[in-house]
């Protein structure tokens, strides 16, 4: 299957150079800890095209799940397929901080509609799939038109609002996603990632224990909306990659990353020492996510991110 799935691939670049530069428009330099963008692109590809071709390119024959997916992977590559590296250490205090009360994730605010983002090589590992390098998502309103970006005069609209995540396992190319609807799920509920059957040691580079495809796209999807809701207080986090001027033979455009959370350092607290003159042992003391009431009346919520802090030895 995967020798198959590579060829299809590699016959899609050739044959449609011009499509493939809508979905990979962007090479990053220096990134090498991380899993590649390129990933995002050919899983985009696959959403985009493959399925669709297997329809006879009739829309109304796909499976609902990939329409959706389709439908999301329309709004992505509309907005260039924006991609974010995300650093480990800012995985690691994610995986720190209590997840929040459900999210009304139709209504609360959000640093970017749609984005791909790319983890750091071992942070989520299937026992047999291969890693989750990747989570792309889309928040589809309804309403709003989505064009497919090879045929432009196929359009989409989605009945109610939706929020659509998708990711593709590394060795068996199985395609993992999660359709969140306005009807069915209002609030969107986040997984503890620091729970030990998730994380091994509560070290996000040290991968998923026996996880099931369900828990790892939760655990990938839970990863994803807490790096979001960490910009939403600390919007500095984000590092904007710059472009080098330059382009390959195939037109993509080169770039340093997009990097969320590089700069980022969790605060080191000195904990005293006991009775004893024994320090205890260097530990985690959790942070939480916060809704803030402000506004007039205080009837409007934001959320805060309290950080998790590094408790060392005493001195």
């Amino acid at each position: 299957m995967l020798d198959k799935a590579r060829g299809l691939m590699d016959e899609f670049i050739k044959e449609n150079p011009a499509e493939w530069q809508l979905l990979y428009p962007r090479i990053y330099k220096d990134v090498g800890r991380y899993h590649s963008a390129k990933d995002v692109s050919v899983d985009l590809s696959f959403a985009l095209f493959y399925a669709l071709r297997q329809a006879g390119l009739d829309t109304e024959r796909l499976p609902s799940n990939d329409k959706l997916a389709l439908i999301a992977a329309s709004d992505i590559v509309a907005k260039k397929v924006p991609v974010y590296y995300v650093a480990p250490q800012l995985i690691e205090a994610i995986v720190q901080t209590q997840p929040p009360e459900p999210l009304d994730w139709q209504n609360m605010h959000l640093p970017f509609e749609s984005a791909a983002f790319v983890f750091p090589k071992g942070t989520l590992v299937h026992p047999t799939g291969g890693e989750c390098g990747h989570l792309w998502y889309s928040r589809m309103r309804a309403g709003t038109s989505y064009w497919h970006p090879f045929f432009p005069k196929m359009g989409f609209q989605v009945p109610e609002n939706r929020l659509f995540f998708r990711t593709i396992l590394s060795n068996s190319l199985e395609c993992l996603s999660q359709n969140v609807t306005a009807t069915s799920s209002p609030l969107l509920h986040l997984n503890d990632l620091s729970a030990p059957d998730i994380i091994e040691n509560l070290n996000p580079v040290a991968g998923i224990l026996d996880a099931t495809d369900k828990k790892i796209l939760e655990s990938a999807i839970s990863l994803s909306m807490g790096v979001l809701l960490a910009m939403l207080t600390r919007p500095d986090l984000l590092s904007g990659g710059e472009s080098s001027g330059k382009r390959t033979k195939s037109g993509s455009e080169l770039w340093t990353p997009n990097i969320i959370g590089n700069s980022y350092r969790a605060a080191v607290h000195s904990g005293p020492q006991g009775e004893s003159g024994i320090s205890p042992r260097m530990h985690w003391r959790r942070g939480h996510f916060r809704s803030q009431p402000y506004g007039s009346g205080q009837l409007l919520r934001k959320i805060i991110w309290i950080e998790p802090i590094l408790v060392a030895a005493g001195k």
